[in-house]
């Protein structure tokens, strides 16, 4: 071999071995994410990097660059997962896995985010309950069934009970003629309802589904806290045993029990009082207690008579079957509570624990 013929040969196999060496390598999505995911949910991804780009890892990034969502961690080692957290706006969104080593080697995945809800999704008869103080930091609540056009954003009717002892107004069988309705794609929004007697309350509402909402009255007259239910019976009556508390805290009253009723009446009761600190345990509720059944709003009422401290007058609106919410219209006490139906259960110690009915 003469020195020509060596030299060629060296400069022909310098560049193979420097490519022999770098080996090359891809990014491929071993765990993708979910098709689509709704605002703010989470789902885990992972990515795996080949050849010489394993050492160093994965970078994790995502498009439209600021609404697209974040990682955690935004760097994992190939095989590695993250966490990715959708943001809050709906709309499509790339995820993509980026060699470290070499950004030219990346892979995407596609995820369209949806809204929590929308307020087309609000549609029906609600009850509703919130509790709270006035503007003078006084006992304030309401309580009602309103009546929402999810597709036009807007409340068509419904009624109400409500107190405001700074101002000594009581409002029983309050219609409600008209309000609003707004949902953000993040499930926030903001439902106005105005009654035709009382005050227009102002909430701000959190969707947890399309069934039930949070509410928390943010207005002048106001702050308090309840949530809105879809109203799945409007004619429902209280049978059977109905567990129910109540609380009056101008009066420092807290009471409750059990009411047994045949659907026509009340059959039995039997409840416990503290009165400012005086408990009155395991009491009957008196004769002449009753109830009425409800109005097409989901209304009715309740007479109960309680020894410690007389009669009063209670709304109830339903919710289901076996969901009611409850308050005081009399003026003589500011109670408010819930009442739920016991089913066929029967109560010992030892059902304690056990999955309710």
């Amino acid at each position: 071999m003469n020195y020509k013929t060596l030299l060629v040969g060296m400069v022909i196999a310098i560049p193979m071995l420097i490519t022999g060496c770098g080996g090359g390598g891809s990014v491929a999505i071993t765990t993708p994410p979910p098709a689509a995911l709704e605002v703010n949910q989470s789902a885990s991804i992972a990515a795996t990097a080949s050849g010489d780009l394993t050492a160093a890892g994965l970078d994790w990034t995502c498009t439209p660059a600021g609404t697209c969502g974040t990682f955690n961690p935004a760097h994992t080692a190939s095989g590695g997962a993250t966490v990715y957290t959708a943001p809050r706006t709906s709309g499509p969104v790339s995820l993509i896995a980026t060699s470290t080593k070499n950004p030219k080697e990346n892979k995407s995945a596609s995820v369209t985010i949806n809204p929590v809800a929308t307020a087309s999704n609000i549609t029906g008869t609600y009850t509703f309950f919130a509790d709270g103080t006035d503007g003078g930091q006084a006992p304030y609540s309401v309580a009602g069934s309103v009546i929402i056009d999810g597709a036009t954003g807007k409340v068509t009717g419904g009624e109400q009970d409500y107190f405001d002892i700074t101002s000594a107004n009581t409002f029983p069988a309050d219609p409600i003629v008209s309000g609003t309705i707004t949902v953000g794609a993040d499930g926030r929004g903001t439902l106005i309802v105005t009654p035709t007697s009382a005050p227009a309350e102002t909430f701000s509402i959190t969707v947890v589904n399309n069934k039930h909402i949070l509410i928390t009255q943010f207005d002048s007259n106001a702050a308090a806290n309840g949530s809105l239910d879809l109203q799945t019976a409007p004619t429902s009556v209280p049978t059977g045993g109905n567990a129910f508390a109540l609380l009056d805290t101008e009066l420092a009253d807290a009471f409750g029990g059990v009411l047994t009723s045949n659907g026509t009446a009340l059959t039995a009761s039997e409840a416990d009082d503290d009165l400012g600190g005086a408990a009155t345990f395991g009491f009957a509720i008196t004769t002449g207690s009753s109830f009425t059944a409800p109005d097409p709003n989901g209304r009715g009422t309740f007479t109960l008579n309680d020894p410690n401290f007389g009669s009063f007058e209670l709304a109830y609106y339903v919710v289901g079957p076996e969901a009611f919410r409850l308050i005081e219209f009399d003026g003589v006490g500011f109670a408010t509570g819930s009442m739920y139906g016991q089913g066929a259960a029967a109560f010992s110690a030892t059902a304690l624990g056990s999955t309710p009915p």
